[in-house]
């Protein structure tokens, strides 16, 4: 109210106020207000700013509320938007196109989404890198790795494959070493996991969790991203939570671990903690 009566109501000054208010909103299960000031904080963005790359950072956070909240669908237009006024700024091969781009991906990712858009914008950032002489050799590899996690969700695991030994030989070849490479794909990662309603992978953000009940699995990871051998070696979980573990652990998809640029096969344990109930 006070900056409004000093600086009018379309000022900047307001904006960490705006962003305070919505995150409190948020925090006492007021989802309308709390949208209701994202929505105020864009027009201010837009206002002061109009269609210009100044936007940008604005359309960014504007994404990110959505995606936090979990209203992925209500983020992509926004990550779209974003591409949309840096490709008329800069043109349709400036490297600043990769963020909007990874939001698109990202957004239908999380949404489970496999729609040729998102696969689209993770090979155009690739391409970006690509075509771009002295780019950060690191952030490429990056890109060439978030592709490879895509083909293995859509189970193309041959693209995948191809995408992360890409990623491989770029930093090997450019450090003169695999530490760097190790580092990005050294370790296997789930990319597809599911597991049942009462299971969980920490117990110290849950206050109805005891970490002394607990679901300890090993199994093996396979070069094609696909799990093998998956048995329960330690649990204080009912059968039914055991079962019921195994078969999502079995349906998951990882990024294979790689050694010496090839993937390779890696045992691995989970412990993951359970409470009583499975909900429906």
């Amino acid at each position: 109210f006070i900056t409004h009566r000093r600086l009018g109501i379309n000022n900047l000054d307001q904006v960490d106020v705006v962003r305070a208010l919505s995150n409190l909103y948020l925090r006492t299960y007021s989802g309308e207000k709390s949208e209701r000031e994202q929505q105020f904080l864009l027009r201010l963005y837009e206002r002061n700013y109009g269609e210009t790359p100044e936007l940008v950072p604005g359309l960014y956070e504007h994404a990110g509320y959505y995606m936090d909240i979990g209203d992925y669908q209500s983020a992509l237009p926004v990550y779209r938007r974003a591409l949309e006024i840096l490709e008329q700024a800069h043109g349709e091969d400036d490297l600043r196109l990769v963020e909007p781009l990874r939001g698109i991906a990202n957004a239908h990712i999380k949404r489970a989404s496999r729609r040729g858009e998102g696969e689209r914008a993770l090979e155009r950032a690739v391409a970006l890198y690509e075509q771009t002489e002295d780019t950060d050799v690191y952030d490429h590899a990056l890109s060439l790795r978030e592709l490879g996690d895509w083909h293995m969700r859509t189970s193309n695991s041959k693209a995948a494959i191809e995408a992360y030994s890409k990623a491989w030989a770029l930093l090997a070849r450019s450090d003169g070493n695999d530490q760097r490479a190790r580092q990005l794909l050294g370790e296997p990662e789930y990319l597809d996991y599911i597991p049942p309603s009462n299971v969980y992978f920490s117990y110290q953000t849950r206050s109805f969790l005891s970490p002394d009940r607990y679901l300890e699995t090993a199994f093996t990871v396979l070069p094609d991203g696909r799990v093998t051998d998956a048995v329960v070696v330690d649990s204080t979980a009912e059968r039914r939570t055991e079962f019921d573990s195994l078969r999502a652990l079995r349906a998951a998809r990882f990024r294979p671990a790689f050694g010496d640029g090839e993937p390779i096969s890696v045992a691995m344990t989970w412990r993951q903690y359970h409470s009583d109930t499975i909900s429906n």
